[in-house]
């Protein structure tokens, strides 16, 4: 095979949007000669028109090009296809010209143009493999939609900062809500917080997207919630936050879908796993303790189910000191 070229051109006007695609590959012999060609080229247009219609040309140029010996067009038509029958092994596989593909998926206009393909499919030649698949000149252009946005956030299962702002003890459980989309997982077996709070067995876990719109969840799950002793227990607590941009601009959709199991705290029979979001006591011996705490902006939403300043020194931690239980937040930026 002679030398190989490619390039790639985009173009804006007036009229709407275009890309362009061209493959050159110098010369090619093929088979020990069976192919033989000149140049071959192909070319892959993709455009969108302003008013959001898509169009795509594919084209194809093979110069000076025989199969078996016998010469062929310079310009075959589209997904020509010649048998490989080769005197005296028989028909052992397929020759396919200006193979030619437009398709549009999840809002991505594709153009592929292969200019040369040569498929083997049965045994017969020394040296080629069943399978053996050749693609010369290949040129192939994608139109995709604008990001609806790209996405942000995270969950833990427990965190302390001091007042100061330094923290106290790190995220357990941290996962990341991946930007580009896809997905990341932590688990904890159990959590020690300085004596204050002991929870069991947690995980947190992220998935993203951004096509065909950016969306996301934070799930951070966790088990066995006891906090001083007691003062505040938890069967299980879900934190979980959820967003959704349709178009870029767009408006976020952000949904809190966090729940408690058998939540109670000592001396307040009132307190139960249906307690209202954002509901703020004061618990002796303890501090000030926030359920369910949901933040917006309105292109994320933040939840941390048990938040708890310290009214008091409790072990090393200092008064003012802030421990969050079960967190969740998920965004979209532009």
């Amino acid at each position: 095979m002679g030398a190989a070229t490619t390039s790639v051109k985009t173009l804006l006007s007036t009229t709407g949007k275009r890309i362009e695609g061209r493959s050159t590959v110098a010369s090619a012999n093929l088979l020990g000669g069976l192919i033989t060609a000149g140049a071959i080229t192909s070319e892959s247009f993709a455009e969108k028109s302003t008013s959001g219609e898509f169009s795509g040309t594919n084209r194809t140029t093979i110069t000076s090009l025989k199969v078996l010996g016998l010469p062929v067009d310079v310009n075959p038509p589209a997904n020509t296809v010649i048998d490989l029958n080769v005197p005296l092994l028989g028909s052992l596989g397929k020759v396919t010209l200006n193979g030619q593909e437009k398709r549009l998926v999840n809002g991505t206009y594709v153009v592929s143009t292969t200019a040369l393909r040569v498929q083997i499919l049965k045994d017969g030649l020394a040296g080629l493999k069943v399978g053996t698949d050749v693609r010369l000149g290949v040129s192939t252009v994608k139109l995709t939609p604008p990001r609806a946005g790209y996405l942000t956030g995270s969950g833990f299962t427990t965190k302390a900062s001091l007042l100061s702002g330094l923290v106290g003890s790190g995220a357990t459980a941290l996962a990341p809500l991946k930007c580009d989309g896809g997905t990341a997982s932590n688990t904890s077996a159990g959590v020690n917080l300085q004596g204050l709070v002991t929870v069991g067995a947690s995980s947190t876990k992220t998935v993203g997207a951004l096509v065909p719109a950016a969306e996301g969840t934070v799930t951070n799950s966790l088990a066995g919630v006891n906090v001083l002793n007691g003062l505040i227990q938890a069967d299980a607590i879900k934190a979980e936050t959820k967003v959704s941009r349709a178009v870029a601009g767009g408006p976020v959709t952000r949904t809190d879908a966090s729940s408690f199991v058998n939540l109670r705290i000592a001396g307040l029979p009132a307190i139960n796993a249906s307690v209202a979001p954002n509901t703020v006591l004061q618990v002796p011996g303890l501090g000030q303790v926030t359920l369910h705490k949901v933040t917006k902006s309105t292109t994320s939403i933040a939840v941390t189910m048990i938040e708890i300043v310290l009214g008091q020194a409790i072990g090393t931690l200092p008064t003012g000191s802030k421990i969050q239980i079960g967190f969740s937040t998920a965004g979209v930026r532009s």
